[in-house]
């Protein structure tokens, strides 16, 4: 077992230790407030030097990734954009071609309706070759995108109300405790410092 897995069940087995001693307890008296301040501390430190063994542990491993991802990024990123340019090409293409299709049954629609059947037949057979031919492995599919062209005129249960949390927080630390919709409470946060 090498030094490091060694070092982690130490680690391991005062963290299970510290674990029971807080498991359904509460704070009774001020001697316990003290005795659980140096538990938080303890915890603190046994927590830092375990994300240092950590850390010891992936610096070369993340750096190989690292090498790894940079020998391989200018290619992947190359390609992305060779795949992203051919993909807008053709969906341009089908766009072309189904409004084409869309034209020329029109148009057999009222070739139809002016009772010239031929005329209407080959309207409907250039509509079945309108469409772009079946690439093996390749697909398209519709999808309907939206734009947001005049906020005003967009009904209201379409629209999402945010809270500035930057404008709260800055407004209750500047001492603000009563906002109309927001309601403000006080709450207690704990700091270990560990060496």
């Amino acid at each position: 077992m090498s030094e490091m897995s060694l070092q982690v069940q130490e680690h391991d087995a005062a963290t299970t230790i510290m674990v029971t001693l807080v498991e359904g307890v509460e704070i009774q008296d001020a001697a316990e407030f003290e005795t659980a301040g140096e538990l938080l501390k303890a915890a603190a430190a046994r927590a830092k030097e375990i994300e240092s063994l950590r850390v010891t542990a992936v610096r070369p491993l993340n750096a190989q990734v690292q090498t790894i991802n940079d020998l391989f990024r200018p290619s992947l990123d190359r390609l992305k954009k060779v795949v992203a340019g051919v993909k807008g090409m053709m969906a341009r293409y089908t766009m072309r071609q189904r409004a084409e299709q869309t034209r020329l049954l029109q148009a057999a629609a009222a070739a139809s309706a002016a009772s010239v059947p031929t005329a209407a037949l080959e309207a409907v057979k250039a509509a079945a070759d309108a469409l772009p031919p079946q690439v093996q492995g390749v697909s398209t599919r519709r999808v309907w995108n939206w734009t947001v062209v005049d906020q005003a005129q967009v009904p209201e249960e379409y629209l999402l109300v945010l809270v500035n949390k930057t404008k709260v927080d800055e407004a209750v630390k500047a001492g603000v405790r009563e906002i109309p919709g927001i309601k403000i409470v006080e709450d207690v946060v704990v700091v270990a410092r560990v060496g």
